[in-house]
Parts: C-alpha cells; sequence; structure tokens
C-alpha cells in the first residue's frame, strides 16, 4: 500500500532494517553465546536501562518494554519473540538495534531471506560481542551470502 502510494506520486521507496546478528557454527551454539550474554546482565545494569526506558517518551521504546517485561524470563531463550529472532539486548538497550537474529549461518540466512521477502532492501547489521561477532559473521555467514546472491553463471 504504501509502495503504491508513491508511485502514485512516482517515487520508489525502499526499506531497510537495522538489526543484530548472533551467527555460531550451529544454533545451539549462537544459543549457548546468547545465554552467557544473558546470564551476565546484572540487577544493576538491568535496573539502570529500565529507568531510561520508563523515562523515555519513545512509542517504540515503550513497546520494546511491554515485550520484554510483560512477560516472565529466565533465560535467554524466554525473549526469543518469534523463531531466531530475540529481544535479550533489550534488556540493556533502548535503542533501535535491540533484536538479534540468533543461529547457525544458514538459520540466520534464512531469517534474512525472510526480511527481504517482507520487502526489506537493505540491512544494517551489527553484533555483540563486537569483534568476536565481527569475525564469526564474516567466517560464517557473508561467504553464504554471497553464493546466495551471485547470478546463476550455470545457465
Amino acid at each position: 500500500m504504501v509502495r503504491a502510494r508513491a508511485a502514485h506520486y512516482e517515487r520508489k521507496l525502499r526499506f531497510g532494517l537495522r538489526i543484530n546478528l548472533l551467527v555460531k557454527e550451529t544454533d545451539e551454539e549462537a544459543w549457548a553465546m546468547a545465554e552467557r550474554i544473558y546470564s551476565q546482565i546484572d540487577a544493576d545494569i538491568l535496573a539502570t536501562a529500565r529507568r531510561a526506558t520508563e523515562s523515555s517518551d519513545s512509542v517504540g521504546v515503550k513497546r520494546l518494554d511491554k515485550l520484554i517485561h510483560g512477560k516472565p524470563h529466565q533465560c535467554a531463550r524466554d525473549l526469543e519473540l518469534y523463531p531466531d529472532l530475540w529481544a535479550g539486548l533489550g534488556l540493556v538497550s533502548t535503542g533501535p538495534i535491540s533484536f538479534t537474529i540468533i543461529g547457525s549461518p544458514e538459520t540466520v540466512a534464512n531469517r534474512i531471506a525472510e526480511y527481504c521477502g517482507l520487502g526489506i532492501d537493505a540491512f544494517i547489521f551489527s553484533s555483540f560481542p563486537l569483534i568476536e561477532e565481527a569475525y564469526s559473521t564474516a567466517d560464517l555467514l557473508l561467504p553464504l551470502l554471497r553464493s546466495a546472491l551471485q547470478p546463476d553463471d550455470r545457465a
């Protein structure tokens, strides 16, 4: 509907998504890393982030807060909002990248493809811990995405 309306005015819209990635060799390894991150969130950090959330007038921040704190969570997997989509970093961040796609290279690539199918044209990927995940993403995911995005030269 939005694209059709833009086309009426001879405009073309593109949509982007900024999201974290946590890529490991297997889904189990990726979720184990999420659990390690989750287990390191102490009460003081949680309280500080919660105060920032409560004082924010952002509708998006309020919605994220309701998603995360509106249900009990005792482990990282309890904050999985959709298959392979984790909201755990939202416990300590009120920024735009509170969601993380978690899994093996194939799992993460499939979720990225799903977003493309929904009309996402561009991505900004982030990671935490930054350096470790940058290497994991580069080594494990990028070759898979490159081959998936290459034109078929076999024809």
